[in-house]
Formats: C-alpha cells, sequence, structure tokens
C-alpha cells in the first residue's frame, strides 16, 4: 500500500514510478487473491493507477472497466473521477490523458470535475494530432453520444 499511496502523492514524479511502480502494481492485480482483500477504496486506486500507467490502450480500457466494478456507489464514483483528472494532468502520453478524460466525462458527470477537464482534454487532442489532419473521430463520437455532458464545440474551442 506505501507504493500506491507514493504514487498517489508524488504523481509528478513519473519516471520513477513508471519503472519500478508499474510492475508491482501489475503484478498485485495479477494475484486475484491479492485484490479481493483490499476494500473497495484501495482497489479503485490500484486500478487508476494502473489505467494511468498501462502504455497499451488496449490494457487501458480494461483496467477501466475495473474501475467500474468496484466504483459501486456515488462516493467511489467521484473519488475515481477526482483521482482520473489528477492523473491525466501529469501523464505525458496524449492517448492515456483521452482515454481517462473520456471515461470521467463518461461514467461520472460532474459538472465541475468535466469544466476542468475540458481544456485538458482540447491540449491532449492537440498533442495528438499537432496538424490536425486527423479527424479525432473518438472525441467526435464520443460528444455526439453524450449530449449534456459535453459538447463538440467545447472541445474545439477549448474551453466551456
Amino acid at each position: 500500500m506505501f507504493l500506491i499511496s507514493l504514487a498517489s502523492s508524488q504523481s509528478r514524479h513519473w519516471t520513477l514510478i513508471d519503472r519500478h511502480g508499474f510492475s508491482a502494481i501489475e503484478n498485485l492485480t495479477l494475484e486475484p487473491k491479492s485484490v479481493e482483500k483490499l476494500d473497495a477504496y484501495d482497489k479503485v486506486e490500484i486500478f487508476c493507477l494502473q489505467a494511468a500507467l498501462t502504455p497499451c490502450q488496449y490494457f487501458r480500457q480494461k483496467n477501466l472497466g475495473y474501475i467500474e466494478k468496484y466504483a459501486t456507489n456515488d462516493v467511489l464514483g467521484h473519488e475515481v473521477a477526482a483521482k482520473l483528472l489528477a492523473l491525466s494532468q501529469d501523464l505525458s502520453d496524449p492517448q492515456s490523458k483521452i482515454d481517462l478524460l473520456l471515461t470521467v466525462f463518461n461514467r461520472y458527470g460532474d459538472p465541475e470535475m468535466m469544466e476542468r477537464a475540458i481544456p485538458i482534454l482540447y491540449s491532449a487532442v492537440k498533442e495528438r494530432d499537432p496538424s490536425q489532419s486527423d479527424s479525432n473521430e473518438d472525441i467526435l463520437n464520443f460528444s455526439g453520444r453524450s449530449p449534456g455532458k459535453i459538447g463538440a464545440s467545447a472541445l474545439r474551442s477549448g474551453c466551456t
């Protein structure tokens, strides 16, 4: 649990956490008995960190799915949204940021959190495609599926 506390409180030191922490977190989650012994808050914390540190989008999405399994009430949902938002601010990979933030928008609709997340999402989209030659279909499809949560025009302009 020390590693989780360290990673959560010192998330700006991702280089150290990337190298050493990811293996420890991954090993912990590979042992189902180890995970089941933890309370829901610790499980959510572990899977949020693992989702943020996972380089492969498929496995990142899988970890985000595990979070849903354990975030079964509004309090945990808010904790997840806050954690994913905080972690997204410290990631260097734009696709990882986008994945975490779309989870915040899609599953945990706190308007204040979404307002803080839109500029980060906008920057990540620009960073992922600096020439703006791609259609960013994933973002636009998401905004079309989520009326009232986030608008495509807000993403295009980078503000609410």
